[in-house]
């Protein structure tokens, strides 16, 4: 063999192994490696089923807010009023739920009907049993000129419609509630307006069965604070 030129450098033959530090090639007909989760099934976007959903949770939210706070209907009010996307003139309601907590609420509403008097009450259950053919009802949330209303409704998905009421009663969306309906003629209109005293403009008043070992019917939240009473207005 001829000696080699000064500069020759000697290369090792092809091999299957890789370098140092580098992995193996996977062979031709293997298929690549995903480092993201498999793909799934995902369901399609149905409008109608996905505002049924929505309004089932705002009437959850009607019932178990106004439990611990007394006072929390307003926001489930302002969403269910933003889902009907409609433009209609609003009166705006300040109320203290806390000592240091101020809500400032805007609802629709005619101001034709007063709710804090014995007329404004039975004008409301006369429009129920119209609507309705009964007075029963699941929890109301009762503003001085406005009313937010969770009626029985077996036609309803899950058993509940919401209706406002301004003198006018108009169905909402359809809901859900997890208390027991009462008659809402049991409501005197004389209570609501001494509970709530000289802050009508502020007060807001959830009224619901108690639900378990529970006393409170009324939850009433105005300038002088939150109360809670039986249907007489009896502190619990």
């Amino acid at each position: 063999m001829a000696d080699e030129p000064p500069n020759w450098q000697n290369y090792p033959a092809p091999s299957d192994e890789p370098p140092a530090g580098q992995l193996a090639e996977p062979p031709a007909d293997t298929p690549p490696i995903s480092l993201y989760p498999p793909g799934g099934s995902f369901p399609v976007y149905h409008a109608p089923t996905e505002q049924r959903r929505v309004r089932r949770r705002i009437g959850a939210l009607l019932t178990t807010g106004a439990i611990v706070v007394g006072g929390a209907g307003f926001a489930v009010w302002t969403a269910v009023d933003a889902m009907r996307g409609e433009d209609q003139p609003a009166t705006s309601t300040h109320t203290v739920t806390e000592p240091d907590i101020d809500v400032d609420v805007e609802v629709n509403s005619s101001g034709a009907t007063n709710l804090l008097t014995a007329a404004g009450i039975a004008d409301l259950n006369a429009a129920l049993r119209a609507e309705t053919g009964s007075t029963r009802v699941f929890e109301v949330a009762i503003f001085r000129n406005t009313a937010v209303v969770t009626v029985p409704d077996q036609d309803a998905p899950d058993g509940a419609r919401v209706y406002q009421w301004d003198g006018t009663l108009t169905a909402l969306a359809e809901s859900m509630s997890v208390r027991k309906p009462f008659d809402f003629t049991k409501v005197k209109g004389d209570v609501l307006a001494r509970l709530c005293g000289d802050s009508s403009e502020q007060c807001t008043v959830v009224v619901g069965r108690p639900l378990g070992g529970d006393k409170a019917w009324l939850t009433v939240v105005g300038s002088e604070g939150p109360k809670r009473t039986d249907l007489s207005g009896n502190p619990v």
